[in-house]
This record gives C-alpha cells, sequence and structure tokens, in this order.
C-alpha cells in the first residue's frame, strides 16, 4: 500500500501509527508501549484531517484492493 499512496497519506498514516506509542520512562525493564486509541485521539484525527476526514476508510480499501489484485496475479500463475 506505502508504494501506491500520495505523500500526504504517508504523513496521515505515520502521524497516526505515532499516536500508539507510549514511552513509560519509568519502567526499567520494558519502557516501550502500544496504546489503544481513546476519545482525545478521533479528535485530534479530525482536527488533523479536515480536508479528507475518510483517509482511513479510503487507505483501507486500497488496501484490499491490492491485496486482492495480488492474490489474483498469484492464482494466475499456477
Amino acid at each position: 500500500m506505502w508504494d501506491n499512496i500520495e505523500r500526504i497519506d504517508k504523513i496521515r498514516l505515520l502521524r497516526h501509527e505515532l499516536r500508539h506509542i507510549y514511552v513509560d520512562t519509568d519502567s526499567e525493564r520494558n519502557p516501550y508501549k502500544l496504546v489503544d486509541h481513546d476519545v482525545t485521539d478521533f479528535a485530534e484525527e479530525i482536527a488533523l484531517n479536515t480536508d479528507d476526514t475518510r483517509w482511513a476508510e479510503r487507505l483501507g480499501d486500497l488496501t484490499i484492493e491490492l491485496y486482492s489484485q495480488e492474490q489474483d496475479r498469484e492464482a494466475d500463475e499456477e
């Protein structure tokens, strides 16, 4: 999918995924954590993407389409 999207969508995607990272500086064993979405995240996503509020759905659809095309190519090769 990455190779098939515009720069602005790459920025949106990276910015979104980076929001899932939390570094717990008090943890000596494993300070790196992944966090789920929360309500404030949705509001921030909307504010950051007012020009394309459905970007994630659009990229999801693109990913499904690209995957389907790859599966079709592999089936044709067999």
